[in-house]
């Protein structure tokens, strides 16, 4: 079921009745320049998501209200980034209600009220999270400095003053748990960890 049909009214493929976007339960459909055939945007921010409404900036970046969030895609870039009401959205749930004014404010409604902004003052936050170790774990045992563990010590220092940790054959049923610092927005930190000679690949966590 098509939710929006909008024709954008500028750019490369914004020309009426030539190339057209659609707001679908499934995302969001291209109809390129000079084609007769729609294709699908296949950004995983934009993919299956229920697009309420889509407005564009001056900066040629769509704003699609959906069914979880605000998502800014860019034309230029085809990267994208989505918004929640951790950010401080109203709601994470949009309706088709949007409009951007003549100074290039942008308004969209949410079945908590309206949000409203200028997308030329949005930045995207840096995320420069330091990583520190909250716990050190051999047989689910936590292990402090200088503690015994067996009759051996295991540290000699603080973990996160250590840069390598030596543990032998029975001592190979570890964990460690750690925390992403500053904690502002943790949820939508990612981290990434894997252990040289076992994984193969990269394990990815969040928050929890």
């Amino acid at each position: 079921m098509i939710t929006l049909f909008q024709v954008i009214k500028f750019g490369q493929f914004f020309k009426v009745l030539i190339n057209h976007r659609l707001g679908t339960d499934a995302g969001l459909l291209e109809k390129p320049l000079n084609s007769n055939t729609f294709k699908q945007i296949l950004n995983k921010d934009v993919l299956d998501k229920k697009i309420m409404s889509i407005e564009e900036d001056w900066n040629q970046n769509l704003w699609m209200g959906n069914t979880q969030g605000l998502i800014k895609y860019s034309l230029q870039t085809k990267e994208s980034r989505c918004y929640t009401y951790n950010d401080g959205l109203q709601s994470n749930t949009f309706t088709a209600a949007s409009a951007m004014s003549s100074d290039g404010t942008m308004y969209f409604g949410g079945i908590s009220g309206i949000n409203y902004f200028d997308p030329q003052k949005i930045a995207d936050p840096e995320y420069n999270s330091a990583i520190l170790f909250s716990d050190f774990k051999i047989n689910n045992l936590s292990i402090n400095p200088c503690d015994l563990y067996k009759n051996t010590i295991v540290l000699d220092s603080s973990i996160n003053l250590k840069s390598e940790i030596t543990l032998n054959y029975r001592q190979n049923n570890f964990a460690v748990e750690f925390a992403g610092i500053p904690f502002n927005n943790i949820i939508k930190q990612e981290y990434r960890y894997k252990l040289i000679g076992y994984d193969n690949d990269w394990n990815y966590v969040n928050y929890r």
